[in-house]
């Protein structure tokens, strides 16, 4: 039998976590379970992926914190992750409807509604400064890492000049 302190070195067969949902995945095409976070809070997660963490998550709310926001503080290293999670927050910062941002969130098929939506939050996450000296951004203000700015460049200038099916489908 193991004892505390052992190192186990044997292989599983199965090397994916089978946990039904219950912990955080990384992969935000699964579904996971809901959280429960407490009202009034600073919540911090690393490794969000994405913001389906706070889409699913049970707000618990006591006489005290029914009027205190919540604060969100993520970290990933994911540049797509990180620059979707930054258009989604200005995007219902600026009330899009909510049709809009999941579309943005979850579909590669949008309206036109949400294309502009989608180009205004770009506009605007476009204009936050710069993380100092290529290290992480701060997350209680509005700052960039540079592979973050050049994916969402990328996107604003993808939006200003679309291509057409066939140019589209010889740079893939």
């Amino acid at each position: 039998p193991r004892k505390f302190g052992d190192i186990f070195t044997g292989k599983t067969k199965n090397p994916y976590v089978g946990d039904k949902g219950r912990g955080a995945l990384s992969f935000s095409n699964t579904p996971k379970q809901s959280l429960l976070l407490d009202q009034g809070k600073t919540h911090v997660a690393i490794g969000f992926v994405d913001l389906d963490l706070l889409l699913r998550a049970r707000i618990v709310q006591n006489k005290n914190s029914v009027e205190q926001p919540n604060k969100f503080i993520g970290y990933e290293g994911s540049v797509y992750a990180v620059a979707k999670s930054n258009v989604i927050k200005e995007m219902m910062t600026k009330k899009a409807p909510i049709q809009s941002i999941i579309e943005f969130w979850t579909s590669s098929v949008w309206t036109r509604e949400t294309l502009k939506h989608f180009e205004n939050a770009v506009k605007i996450v476009l204009q936050y400064g710069n993380a100092p000296n290529n290290k992480p951004p701060n997350p209680t203000k509005k700052e960039l890492h540079p592979k973050v700015r050049s994916l969402i460049s990328h996107w604003n200038e993808s939006v200003r000049n679309p291509k057409s099916r066939q140019e589209a489908h010889e740079l893939w």
